[in-house]
């Protein structure tokens, strides 16, 4: 077996010495877990595992140029399931891809973006600034979760590309005023999380997620030097999250209320502080603290607040277009009509909507 193996290394080796390749190359086992770099000449001992072959297939272009191996025997192909799940030949000869033909590398990404806000590159890309591009990691996030709520993975999938494309873009402008690059972010992110999961990649244990957010928030807390649990929230974030958060980081150290019913009392009770108050501002402060505590009341019933509300507006929507085509369809317009009119086209609205449900 191991004068086998042997034959076939030497046997790949002349033929790489023959190849007179100027750059590196990977020899691996076909039934051993294989990690993969495209841009290097790789050989691979056949016959494959079937999770290598497909990781192979992932990671290379689609019928890219190879090369079959057997003894002094060479055959020209292409990288296709079938070709991979051949017995008849020895090695597998995977030539080198370049970063501008392998577009499921981010390294390809990085390279992409670089071109584009070089000097020779595109005039829009290379005006941007991190001020300028804020606004639109703000949008794509919400286009995120937009096709979240209609369950599109393809939707999600081009819109987290989106978000890359931000985090990218972002990288570079900082790379080129020498403050960080990319991989400085990845390095960053990689610490904090094995740091923040000492239960996965140390010796603690935890047995529920509750659990393990309460040592993720107590970890940060570590990490804030005893600053306010309360740092590090942006207050940019929508009013309803941020209400979220903040109340999540009290729970975490014990103030929280104990049961729903204490939350729905409070609820109870902030309305009737605002049936009191007598000026704006004291109704426009009630009001908030109002919202405030339908926020607890949800976080108490494990709902999340944003999706919650994102679902209700949607539903609005939706009925109140269908209310404007069955106003439509009598050949009345929605400017037109008032009070009761529209009382009854909305409930006809909703009724239409929840046979669809039902159906579907």
């Amino acid at each position: 077996m191991v004068e086998s193996i042997n034959s076939k290394l030497t046997n790949a080796l002349n033929i790489i010495k023959n190849q007179n390749l100027q750059s590196g190359v990977l020899i691996l086992s076909g039934g051993e877990p294989c990690e993969l770099d495209p841009r290097v000449p790789t050989y691979i001992e056949l016959p494959l595992t079937s999770n290598n072959r497909d990781k192979i297939l992932k990671l290379y272009p689609s019928h890219w140029g190879i090369q079959l191996l057997n003894g002094g025997k060479v055959k020209q192909g292409h990288l296709t399931k079938e070709i991979l799940n051949t017995n008849e030949w020895e090695f597998v000869h995977i030539p080198a891809v370049s970063w501008e033909e392998n577009y499921k590398d981010m390294r390809t990404l990085i390279e992409v973006i670089r071109k584009l806000r070089a000097p020779d590159g595109c005039p829009w890309d290379r005006a941007q600034t991190h001020e300028t591009l804020a606004p639109y990691l703000l949008e794509e996030t919400y286009e995120v979760l937009e096709e979240i709520d209609n369950d599109n993975s393809k939707g999600i999938k081009e819109e987290l590309g989106d978000i890359l494309l931000q985090v990218v873009l972002h990288s570079d402008i900082a790379e080129e005023s020498g403050n960080f690059d990319i991989f400085d972010v990845i390095d960053s992110l990689i610490q904090k999380l094995v740091f923040r999961h000492p239960h996965v990649f140390g010796d603690d244990d935890v047995e529920t997620p509750s659990d393990a957010e309460e040592k993720w928030e107590s970890l940060k807390s570590k990490e804030r030097q005893g600053a306010s649990i309360m740092e590090g929230l942006p207050k940019e974030l929508p009013a309803l999250l941020y209400a979220q958060r903040i109340q999540n980081r009290a729970s975490n150290v014990g103030f929280d209320w104990d049961n729903i019913a204490e939350v729905l009392d409070k609820v109870l009770e902030e309305v009737q502080e605002y049936r009191q108050a007598t000026s704006n501002e004291d109704k426009t402060k009630e009001f908030g603290d109002i919202i405030f505590t339908l926020v607890n009341l949800g976080r108490h019933l494990k709902i999340d607040i944003e999706k919650s509300l994102r679902s209700s507006n949607n539903r609005f929507v939706e009925r109140f277009k269908l209310m404007e085509e069955l106003l439509k369809d009598k050949g009345v317009s929605i400017h037109e009509t008032k009070g009761q009119n529209l009382d009854e086209y909305w409930e006809m609205s909703k009724g239409i909507i929840s046979k669809r449900e039902v159906s579907d």
